[in-house]
């Protein structure tokens, strides 16, 4: 397909989350990651906000997010 190369596929979330590797592979990491505490104490709500707020902030600092 003309214009299209493996970087676009990565910005992509259909390619990555739904049909790729990470739909497998993300599940499995946020239970290992609330499992061991990475996010600290508190209720799983509160770990997943603290993930969300430190993948945002990630993403603003690579300036994948406006």
């Amino acid at each position: 397909m003309d214009g299209w190369h493996i970087g676009t596929a990565f910005h992509d979330p259909m390619h990555v989350v739904f049909l790729g590797t990470c739909r497998d592979l993300y599940p499995s990491s946020m239970g290992y990651w609330m499992r061991q505490n990475y996010f600290g104490e508190g209720s799983i709500n509160d770990k997943l906000q603290q993930f969300s707020q430190l993948l945002r902030a990630d993403c603003k600092k690579e300036r994948l997010l406006n």
